[in-house]
This record gives C-alpha cells, structure tokens and sequence, in this order.
C-alpha cells in the first residue's frame, strides 16, 4: 500500500458487510474519516489500522464524521476521536439533543447495551470541551482551497431533516426506562436497539474540485416529503455525483 500523492483522491472502504468505515484523501495530506468499524481479523480500527500502514499522521485527519447510531457504523469511534485531536468533529443534530443525551449517559459503561460508544464520544468530547459540529440538510461542514495545486473542496450534509429530528427525538424518548436505577442498570439485558427506520442519518456530499462523490449512509426513503431521501430531492441541492454510496438498509436481519 502506498501513500496517494498529494494531487491524488482517494476513496476507502472498509468493512462492507457488517461494519462500515469509509475514508477520503482529499489532497495534499488531508483526510476525511466517516464512521468506524473493526477489522475483524485484527480487531484493531480499520481506520486507524490503514493510516498506519501507509505512514500517515493522525493529525492529517481534518474531519470525522459520525453518519448514525448503527453497530456496525460506530465499532472504535472513540479511539479515532482520541488519536485525531485535529479532526473536527461531526454529528447528527438527532444525536445532539437532550433525549439521546440522556440516553447514552444513563447506559455509559455498558458495552453490551448498544450505546456504550456514543457514551464515550460524550465523555470525551466534554472532558476535552471540544464541540461538535451539528449535521443538518443542508449545511457546509467544512470547506478548503489550497493555493499550492488549486485543489480545493468542501463537504457538505444533506441531512437529516427538521421533520428527522422530530420524530428521532420522539423515538428517543421512548427507549428510555420509565424510573431507571443505578442499581437496575446491570439487569437490564435488552440491547438497546437503533430507530427504525432510519431517517435521521447524515447524507454527506463532498466536492473536490470537479468531482461530486455522495455518500448515502443508511438513510432510508418515505412517502413523506418532509423525511429520508425525498425531503434532500425537494431541498434543491445541485448534485450530479459522479461517485456514490448506496445505503445499505437491514431487513428481516439481512443487509440489502
């Protein structure tokens, strides 16, 4: 494996299948990470895992982006925000408000309920006082130009939607026990199971000069306006990608 040079862009993919990571060299050493997953036969981050193998610092990553709150999506997501202090940070505005706040505190240090990850992401975030950036469709996240070879690009969410964030809100809410205990929360032997279906995950469109490459998540359609794909296709947003990510959606316990 060799390093891409810097007028290069490169497109990763790790863990197709169960577990999904995907990184982007944008140019002149500068990376993008969306989600995490593990290498299963090494079990270290795939992301972490690839960036040392071909030599690049941590601090080369300029970006992280949590898409949304699947398993196979998030596996290793706190050691990525601890070993790339200057990667500014990107979450899902559904995971930013008070109900899934309260959620992912009450089950902090209970990896087998499901969202031990986002705890420590919290954890950390607030320890560090380092604050997030809020996705929402639609809204530049973060946008560069470099002088040295005229590559410039920005990345940009196309969701999820203030009628997602709405009903995540309100699915949130109903996952949390009705009088939780310290003392019952080592009993408690439900994992605790991610929305569906999923409308509040953040599509991401990044543009690296003339090149569109979108990145679907695991956001799913509606026959609503207002949520999933057809609330970003009424949005207006100019996209002719030449590069795409289909979603993959669960299904009967099969990845479509």
């Amino acid at each position: 494996m060799d390093k891409p040079q810097p007028d290069q862009v490169e497109i990763s993919i790790f863990g197709p299948g169960y577990g999904e990571c995907i990184l982007i060299h944008c140019g002149n050493d500068e990376w993008i990470i969306i989600d995490s997953c593990l290498n299963e036969r090494t079990k270290e981050v795939s992301a972490l895992e690839y960036l040392n193998n071909i030599q690049v610092s941590y601090d080369a990553v300029k970006l992280l982006v949590v898409t949304h709150w699947h398993d196979d999506h998030i596996r290793g997501l706190s050691q990525i925000i601890e070993n790339c202090p200057k990667a500014e940070i990107v979450i899902s505005e559904a995971f930013c408000k008070e109900e899934f706040l309260e959620l992912a505190a009450l089950y902090q240090g209970h990896d087998d309920l499901g969202v031990s990850e986002f705890s420590k992401l919290w954890a950390y975030l607030y320890e560090n006082r380092k604050y997030p950036k809020r996705a929402i469709g639609i809204r530049s996240l973060l946008q560069k130009e470099s002088e040295l070879n005229h590559l410039k690009y920005k990345v940009e969410s196309l969701s999820p939607s203030d009628a997602a964030i709405m009903l995540s809100n309100c699915g949130v809410a109903n996952l949390l026990p009705k009088r939780p205990t310290v003392k019952e929360l080592p009993f408690l032997k439900r994992r605790i199971k991610s929305l569906t279906p999923n409308f509040a995950a953040v599509v991401l469109l990044v543009t690296i000069n003339d090149i569109q490459i979108l990145l679907g998540s695991d956001l799913e359609n509606s026959q609503d306006e207002n949520i999933g794909w057809l609330a970003i296709l009424k949005s207006g947003i100019n996209c002719e990608a030449q590069i795409f990510k289909i979603p993959m959606v669960q299904k009967q316990g099969k990845t479509l």
